[in-house]
């Protein structure tokens, strides 16, 4: 499992279908987020049964925490649900996250619409997501940052991918 995650404007969706593409594996969405806590779990609940291989295009459980805390000020993970049980059974799985992260200045150049509050916590919203990733780095997740400012072509993320998915026997 390829998971495709970081904030709003930074390529996340460009390079899910590019990864999906390149490899011929299924791109999953989210689909934005439900407008129930229960049916955000149930989707996290969803996304941790998918058979790999697949490309996901975001993961309830990352983004929820993030957009949760920072957007809505409330964590939906808080018990009786717990957001480290989540997190472990995700890093049974082993996925890659590739975390989509060019420039601040690139991110804060909204050129569409936004989900309400992403602009206005824009900046918290980044900073939430570099801390998230360093902690599940230190987890022992396997995360491959990703700046598609910095690096003109696509090879390096697809090289990323393919190292992995033939790590695991998927390619």
């Amino acid at each position: 499992m390829i998971i495709v995650e970081g904030m709003d404007n930074t390529g996340k969706s460009t390079v899910a279908k590019l990864l999906g593409d390149t490899f011929q594996l299924p791109v999953v969405d989210r689909q934005g987020r439900p407008e129930r806590d229960e049916q955000v779990i149930e989707q996290v609940m969803s996304f941790l049964l998918l058979d790999p291989p697949a490309i996901l295009d975001r993961h309830p459980l990352i983004s929820e925490r993030v957009y949760g805390l920072v957007v809505r000020k409330r964590d939906i993970f808080e018990p009786p649900l717990n957001f480290s049980f989540y997190l472990e059974r995700l890093l049974r799985d082993d996925p890659l996250i590739v975390y989509c992260r060019p420039d601040l200045a690139r991110i804060l150049n909204f050129t569409k619409g936004q989900m309400s509050g992403v602009e206005a916590h824009a900046e918290s919203l980044v900073e939430f997501y570099d801390h998230l990733m360093d902690d599940l780095n230190e987890m022992c997740f396997n995360i491959y940052t990703y700046n598609y400012a910095n690096l003109c072509e696509p090879a390096p993320v697809i090289a990323a991918a393919a190292t992995y998915l033939k790590s695991r026997g998927e390619l």
